[in-house]
């Protein structure tokens, strides 16, 4: 799998110490940018 650069339209949230990714609303995003993430070398 040729590395890619994941593009979603997200804003960074700090909630409870915790850094996370607010991501528009729509599942079709979430299973993509899952998908890519899982497959980055180092994670499992």
């Amino acid at each position: 799998m040729e590395p890619r650069l994941i593009r979603v339209p997200a804003r960074p949230v700090r909630h409870a110490g915790a850094l996370t990714l607010r991501l528009p609303s729509g599942d079709e995003l979430l299973e993509e940018v899952l998908t890519r993430i899982r497959a980055l070398p180092g994670t499992s």
